[in-house]
């Protein structure tokens, strides 16, 4: 992306300057409140407000709202761009405490105070234009000493993975929580399934429900979201310091900036057990504190006073069973690598067995398949995982309450007589048939303790028609054997002695995923849905299985 002009030139619409008040008055502009206290308030007195409306190069003015601190200056700059409102990143501004960095706050498009404009965030191509032209502007401006620092969570946390990807050389550091810039491979779909429960935010930022018929069908464009990743990390001297979580919606992207762009760039990821909205229904212990490495700190970037680490790293929580205190289990930590998956993971396939056992040995029966019937009217229930909303249905919950259920197949090995650490992406072929065009497959790997209770650890979903790949989708011939893959995503948890490792295979988990009518051709309602007969193949020949990321030293 080629270096823009200055933008002091730009039409500026308004500039206000007021004093902060300690005791937290708000004050009037235009005879409306104007809510910029909420961010007032991580300022010494004497802080001056500007507000601006930026013009980009488009001709879209962006809401900008500038916060410069008493002094002579110029100081380093904290920007959080929005898509929640106006000063919907007020708390973006607690590192301003003292009084040395401007924080300047900007409303995304369609959003605030900011004009509309048509997006298509299949790839971030606009988001990271807008943030190249508002880092050209501010790095322009009297107050700024050429040093640029982007802070974001959620939707807010879009902006600032944009912001690496833009390159501008005046970002130094970027810190995303929790969010992505690719929002259709991470947030709107996972394998080409549209996560329905996204339905709300999608249509926020500009994609109405009505748009999509079922079965809704995207493609990804992976590889040209990876290429744009490696090609935005050459000679990249932006830090990344990123938040994310295991059972997070958004959690793997983290870990594929990372996995694309830790050899390249200067790239630090810390991965909690928690989920979107925070804390999931039960704490795994924390017998240790975090691993060794010390990761830089935004602010210490951002003021050039960070000691930063040589190479890229992963720090990542393995999870292990809630219930161990004693430090006896082998889970329950935090660990470091310099690459995803850690050196020394062997991928290992699990093969399912006719009898519901799970082996590393395929199986020998030539004939071996399983089936259910998958009805659109009647689907399986979303318990647990990685998801945004209904925060009381997220993270590891226990999946026996779908045992009743008929169209669910269920696998599980043995107990285990050793502990099984697996740390990466998690992958499952799984070869079908089907009597229907087109369909959807649902796998989730659990953790089984010896009491019963199975925690989910990963599930994912995939369409029959994406057999060929994801960009040549094609209805599926009756009775025919097809095999579908699956990224599961990536975790770090270990299965312990006595555990069991379950597999569940379904083709509904409603509301995490959109419900597929078993139709190839789009359809408005599921009234004449047709129930499906879904066979999974388990042969020599079709070894439907997991791949599990195996660490060495604990087999």
């Amino acid at each position: 992306m080629k270096k823009r002009g200055k933008f002091l030139s730009v039409l500026l619409v308004a500039a206000l300057s007021l004093s902060a008040q300690e005791d937290g008055k708000e004050y009037e502009e235009a005879g409306k409140k104007n809510e910029a206290i909420k961010v007032l308030k991580h300022f010494p007195n004497g802080t001056k407000h500007e507000s601006h409306m930026l013009p980009m190069k488009d001709g879209i003015r962006l809401a900008v709202d500038v916060f410069i601190p008493p002094g002579t200056g110029p100081y380093p700059v904290c920007l959080a761009k929005g898509y929640y409102g106006h000063f919907s990143t007020a708390n973006y501004a607690d590192i301003c405490k003292n009084g040395k960095i401007v924080f300047v706050c900007v409303d995304s498009r369609g959003t605030g105070n900011s004009e509309k404009s048509s997006l298509d965030p299949k790839l971030p191509d606009y988001e990271i234009r807008d943030m190249w032209e508002i880092a050209e502007w501010i790095s322009n401006q009297k107050w700024c000493n050429g040093n640029i620092g982007v802070r974001g969570g959620s939707g807010n946390g879009v902006a600032a993975y944009c912001s690496y990807l833009a390159k501008h050389p005046a970002i130094k550091v970027v810190a995303p929580g929790n969010s992505s810039a690719y929002t259709y491979n991470y947030w709107g779909f996972n394998n080409g399934v549209k996560r329905a429960s996204l339905y709300k935010w999608l249509h926020f930022i500009g994609i109405s429900k009505e748009e999509w018929p079922k079965p809704t069908q995207h493609s990804l464009r992976l590889a040209e979201w990876y290429d744009l990743l490696k090609s935005s990390s050459e000679n990249n001297n932006t830090v990344v310091i990123a938040g994310a979580a295991w059972f997070d919606i958004v959690s793997e992207s983290a870990i594929e900036l990372f996995m694309h762009c830790s050899n390249k760039a200067k790239i630090f990821v810390n991965i909690e057990p928690k989920s979107h909205a925070g804390e999931i229904p039960f704490k795994f212990p924390r017998k240790n504190s975090p691993a060794g490495a010390i990761f830089p700190k935004f602010e210490d970037v951002l003021t050039n006073k960070a000691k930063i680490p040589e190479k890229s790293i992963i720090r990542y929580f393995v999870m292990g069973d809630k219930n161990d205190n004693t430090g006896v289990g082998k889970g329950n930590i935090y660990k470091e690598s310099e690459s995803w998956p850690p050196k020394g993971t062997t991928m290992t396939p699990f093969y399912l067995k006719i009898d519901g056992t799970i082996s590393k040995d395929k199986s020998t029966d030539k004939t071996a398949l399983l089936e259910y019937c998958y009805d659109p009217r009647d689907p399986a229930p979303t318990i647990g995982g990685n998801w945004m909303y209904a925060r009381e249905n997220m993270g590891p919950l226990d999946q026996r309450p779908l045992k009743k259920r008929k169209d669910i197949l269920f696998f599980a090995t043995g107990e285990l007589k050793e502990a099984i650490e697996i740390a990466g992406k998690i992958f499952a072929d799984i070869y079908f048939s089907t009597d229907v065009p087109d369909t959807t497959f649902v796998v989730k790997v659990v953790d089984i303790y010896p009491d019963g209770y199975e925690m989910i650890v990963r599930e994912s979903a995939g369409m029959a028609r994406f057999t060929a790949g994801i960009d040549k989708p094609a209805p599926v011939e009756k009775d025919k054997v097809y095999k579908l893959s699956l990224d599961l995503w990536s975790t770090a948890i270990v299965f312990e002695k006595g555990h069991k490792i379950g597999v569940y295979i379904t083709s509904s988990s409603a509301s995490a995923y959109e419900l597929h009518p078993n139709s190839f051709e789009q359809v408005k309602s599921y009234e004449n849905s047709p129930v499906a007969r879904q066979k999974i193949h388990l042969s020599p020949e079709y070894p439907s299985c997991v791949i599990l990321p195996l660490q060495d030293g604990i087999k």
